[in-house]
């Protein structure tokens, strides 16, 4: 099942009302899922993966992909208190390079895994913020 949600950052509370999360692909992903839409139930049965451990992002930043192909990187968020926070990264910030690597070459899959590797784990990344590129280093550490 995908849904792909607005970027509205206005969202109104009738919206949300009610509603106390996303189940997502990380989580419905350890398990065979069954719809009943008779019945109105959905069938749980956990799968191999089941116990594996959960992987979280632990930069604090929150990225989407933009442009053509997706390839332009852009912070939508900053979870306060963070590494990402700490390191002054901010929203609207296009992240160019993370590594070696420049961004054109990465999938948003590939950033994010960058961003769930290790705790300690040093990321030094170059940003472009009002037409300036500025280099910053992130030490990942868990959020939750």
């Amino acid at each position: 099942v995908t849904y792909f949600q607005t970027l509205d950052s206005t969202m109104n509370e009738e919206y949300l009302h009610g509603r106390n999360g996303l189940i997502g692909n990380t989580l419905l992903g350890r398990f065979s899922v069954i719809f009943d839409y008779q019945n109105s139930t959905m069938w749980l049965k956990p799968a191999r993966n089941f116990r594996n451990e959960f992987v979280y992002d632990r930069s604090g930043l929150i990225v989407i992909a933009t442009g053509p192909g997706f390839g332009k990187f852009v912070v939508q968020g900053v979870i306060d208190n963070s590494p990402a926070a700490e390191a002054d990264i901010r929203k609207g910030d296009e992240i160019k390079r993370i590594g070696i690597a420049p961004a054109a070459f990465l999938s948003l899959g590939d950033v994010q895994r960058i961003f769930q590797k290790k705790p300690g784990k040093k990321v030094k990344i170059i940003i472009k913020r009002d037409g300036k590129r500025i280099k910053k280093r992130i030490v990942l550490r868990d959020l939750i």
